[in-house]
Formats: C-alpha cells, structure tokens, sequence
C-alpha cells in the first residue's frame, strides 16, 4: 500500500490535479456548475458517481465501467 505523501509525490511528477472525493452532494454541485472530470481514479463509491458522464473511469479493483489499473506506473501511461 502506499502513503498519502508517496502517491501525491506521484501526482505531482506526473502533473496530475488531485482532488479528495468531497462527498456526493459536493461533487454533484461542482457538476451542475459545469466542471467537467476529465478522469477519476478511485473505488465503487467514485465509478457509481461518474459512470453516466463522459469521465474516464480508472481502479485498482475490477470495477464494472472502469478500467482496471495493475499499479500507479499503469496509471501514470493511462493518464498522460
């Protein structure tokens, strides 16, 4: 498992924006707007949320809907 710094160090070199899951009713907010997710990496709670949007759609579990990710080096060639 890696830690919070490892994987935001990750983020970083790849110049990828990070934002925590708010909750539900935050992100729908942030949809409404018109903030587009251009991707989302995250577990079943993140796929069930953005499943009906044109979001890429990225996990390290076997989500239906999403692409499954072997490790953040896998993640790193799927998100550049």
């Amino acid at each position: 498992m890696f830690s919070k710094e490892a994987i935001r160090e990750w983020l970083k070199k790849y110049d990828i924006p990070v934002m925590p899951l708010l909750n539900i009713r935050s992100i729908e907010e942030l949809k409404e707007q018109g903030f587009f997710f251009k991707a989302v990496i995250g577990g079943p709670a993140a796929i069930e949320l953005f499943k009906d949007s044109k979001t890429k759609l990225y996990s390290f579990e076997d989500i239906e809907g999403s692409t499954e990710l072997k490790d953040w080096d896998h993640a790193g060639r799927v998100l550049r």
